[in-house]
């Protein structure tokens, strides 16, 4: 979904603009929301009955930028993103109950993105490329799912099956900060002082979400995509 939509901003940038470029010595302030889809990166090595899945989340933040020359600007902002997935653990082929136990769990953080951008304008219509990184806060966690067996099991219950749901109560053995790579596309339209967008983005994440437990352990690392719009108020000096 990601390279179509980034062949889609790279198509119409192309068919529409020319070569000139946005105000300098401008600043932005704006408002964006808009669709995620996180994946966990691990090697579950010889554990071939768990697996992770991706999940679906959603985003709101507040950007702000500094244009610092009719090319070049930076971006930031604040951002709440949710980082969600699935963990399913697969028994033999003989357990009649159930297939399988699993757990969803919708994750909560803050983010601040910092990205170089390079803008391409014609006055009207721009198209956008960026690069940075970001840092951010694993704030709170939900889980939910379906357990079997003991009192071993992931809900900590007894029962043959247990379907739960509540609060995630983070321990030592969890990493709430967070640091990646960020690299972003967008599509502008500039109706001044307001400028809307549509852009995409991907964050690979370069930080574990738990603390080294063993010998073998495997990070668990966030890899997110989002399809964001929005929109940006310009002020500051014109051309």
């Amino acid at each position: 979904m990601m390279k179509k939509l980034s062949l889609l901003i790279i198509l119409i940038g192309i068919l529409i603009l020319g070569v000139s470029a946005r105000d300098a010595n401008k600043f932005y302030v704006g408002l964006t929301g808009g669709y995620t889809y996180d994946v966990i990166r691990t090697d579950t090595g010889y554990r071939t009955d768990i697996s992770y899945k991706g999940s679906h989340g959603f985003d709101v933040g507040i950007p702000f930028g500094y244009q610092i020359t009719d090319y070049f600007g930076l971006s930031s902002g604040i951002t709440y993103i949710q980082k969600n997935y699935r963990i399913e653990h697969y028994y033999p082929s003989y357990t009649i109950a159930t297939p399988f136990e699993f757990q969803n769990l919708t994750n909560h953080y803050i983010e601040l993105p910092l990205t170089l951008d390079f803008t391409l304008s014609n006055d009207i219509y721009s198209f956008t490329a960026s690069a940075g990184g970001y840092i951010g806060y694993w704030v709170a966690s939900q889980k939910s799912g379906a357990s079997y067996g003991s009192s071993s099991n992931w809900a900590g219950t007894e029962g043959l099956i247990n379907y739960y749901s509540g609060t995630y109560k983070f321990t030592q053995a969890d990493n709430r900060f967070e640091a990646g790579l960020l690299f972003r596309l967008g599509f502008e339209v500039e109706l001044n002082p307001v400028i809307l967008f549509l852009r995409g983005t991907y964050s690979l994440g370069l930080t574990d979400m738990r603390r080294k437990q063993a010998i073998n352990y495997s990070p668990l690392i966030n890899d997110t995509i989002a399809a964001e719009v929005g929109m940006l108020w310009g002020f500051g000096e014109e051309k």
